[in-house]
This record gives structure tokens, sequence and C-alpha cells, in this order.
């Protein structure tokens, strides 16, 4: 079973900056709600194939969760996809 989330904000700024902030997974603890901290686990640059960890706190639990880049059009689109979690 695939679960697909697609999200859209209006953002009053140049395209590639918003792309380049949200594709920098160590910002979503700045702009996502329970997200507690998220760290690239791979070396520059973004590419796919490029991992990040991510803690994150839901209902007063921590999840931790390994996630991966599995497409990237960069200032286009960015895809990943969870490859662990612990709760």
């Amino acid at each position: 079973m695939a679960i697909r989330v697609t999200s859209s904000v209006e953002i009053a700024c140049d395209a590639t900056r918003a792309f380049d902030y949200i594709a920098n997974f160590e910002n979503n603890p700045l702009w996502q709600e329970g997200m507690v901290s998220a760290t690239f686990t791979t070396e520059p640059p973004l590419r796919v194939g490029s991992m990040y960890a991510q803690e994150a706190r839901f209902m007063g639990r921590p999840i931790e969760t390994k996630f991966e880049i599995t497409a990237l059009d960069p200032g286009v689109s960015i895809s990943i996809a969870s490859r662990e979690s612990t709760r």
C-alpha cells in the first residue's frame, strides 16, 4: 500500500528560493509542526539517493524516521520515501 501526500501553498518569493528551502529537510522543524530535528546523513550535494534522519513527536511520542530522496527535478519537484521508522 502506498500513501501519496500532495500539498501546496502560495509563497511570495522566487520559486527557486522557496524550492531550495523546502528541499533542505534540515529546515523541517522550522515550518512543520511536531518536527524536532532533521539531519542529512549523506554528504552534499542533494541528489537521488541522499538520506536524512528526522525526529518528530506525535501525540507526545517520539518517532524517528530515515528518508531517502527517490526523485529530484531541481527547482521543480522532490520525492522522498521512508526507509526505516521507530516509535
